[in-house]
């Protein structure tokens, strides 16, 4: 078994998404990720789904994907790992922006304008509207 060689302090959020033959290998990604002493942030369930085309003459595979955070030292040893188990058929692992996007994406608080400071100033009474009806159909 591999050891943890990063720290806290080195660790940068990561995404991987993968395609499985069995949908129970999903558990074996996950611990090979802990192994290499990743922080599993969020994981999705794999779920069924039929492929563009076949790999290894397979026509569907489970895809899911995990976010987590590990030192980018310990990334390739990981990529690695996965291609040598024969259940993992495909994985892509990219580095992930997630809480910089979350950040950017919660506007700073503004000002709410009530309706009555929205509408404009010259509203009509009720007799003035019939007025101007009249005039209209006139």
């Amino acid at each position: 078994m591999a050891k943890k060689t990063s720290n806290n302090s080195d660790k940068k959020p990561y995404e991987i998404a993968f395609l499985l033959d069995n949908p129970a290998v999903e558990e074996t990604v996950a611990d090979i990720l802990k192994r290499y002493g990743a922080d599993i942030l969020r994981k999705a369930a794999a779920e069924e789904m039929r492929l563009a085309y076949e790999i290894g003459k397979r026509s569907s595979a489970f895809f899911g994907y995990i976010q987590f955070e590990a030192g980018p030292a310990d990334i390739e040893k990981i990529k690695q790992t996965l291609k040598l188990n024969k259940s993992v058929l495909r994985s892509l692992i990219v580095s992930s922006f997630i809480e910089k996007q979350e950040q950017a994406r919660q506007p700073e608080a503004k000002k709410r304008v009530s309706r009555e400071e929205e509408a404009p100033k010259s509203a009509l009474t009720n007799e003035a509207l019939e007025e101007k009806l009249e005039e209209i159909l006139k």
